[in-house]
């Protein structure tokens, strides 16, 4: 597992629409999956950025 979280820098744009508590609350919550084992890929941090479906 690498040593910091770096789903901002590796997928930038898909935190573009978010704003500062929504960025913040998405990287929370990627980080708590994180430390419980999860690995970052692109198609889940895209999940999670996207919002709730409608």
């Amino acid at each position: 597992m690498p040593e910091e979280l770096d789903v901002e820098k590796r997928w930038p744009e898909l935190f573009t629409s978010l704003g500062d508590d929504q960025r913040r609350a998405v990287v929370q919550s990627l980080a708590n999956a994180w430390h419980e084992g999860w690995e970052p890929n692109r198609e889940d941090v895209e999940t999670w950025s996207s919002g709730p479906s409608a």
